[in-house]
């Protein structure tokens, strides 16, 4: 009897030690996905301001070089009044490198929202694989006070 008692226990501990591990485990590859999103924030800002150099760097290089060449600059700093085909040409740059970072900005939000979503189904799971060796623990238990019950009864009615 008091064998059967210390194998219930031993057997119910085990179960409670890996739903502990497996929630551990959950836990760290929800940290670890939270830092890839992280890395993935800071990859997309550094994307934008990356565009956003490379257009300041452009429009510079592009008003020197019509500047150079002899045509109209007219009033590049307002290209939204300007009609001269440079300012129409200077404008469809501005917009095509805010679509670009508008662009680069949303999959950045998406790739930050799987990640967001992925490290709460890992938490998710570890809480379940938690409740999950509890139920099995106190089955263990039940079962092994049940098996003890009849023994102790078959014993005792011989």
């Amino acid at each position: 009897m008091i064998f059967q008692i210390i194998t219930m226990m031993m057997t119910a501990e085990a179960q409670l030690e890996e739903g502990r591990q497996a929630k551990a485990t959950a836990e760290r590859n929800a940290f670890n996905t939270e830092t890839q999103k992280k890395m993935s924030q800071l990859e997309t800002k550094q994307r934008h301001n990356d565009r956003l150099e490379l257009y300041r760097s452009n429009f510079s290089s592009n008003v020197a070089a019509f500047a150079a060449t002899g045509r109209d600059v007219g009033d590049y700093a307002n290209t939204t009044q300007s009609g001269s085909s440079v300012a129409a040409f200077l404008k469809r740059q501005r917009e095509v490198a805010t679509s670009d970072t508008a662009r680069s900005d949303f999959m950045g939000r998406a790739e930050e929202l799987r990640y967001q979503a992925q490290a709460a189904g890992f938490r998710a799971e570890g809480r379940d694989a938690l409740v999950s060796s509890r139920l099995r623990a106190f089955t263990s238990i039940a079962s092994g006070l049940n098996d003890i019950s009849k023994t102790a009864a078959s014993k005792g009615s011989n």
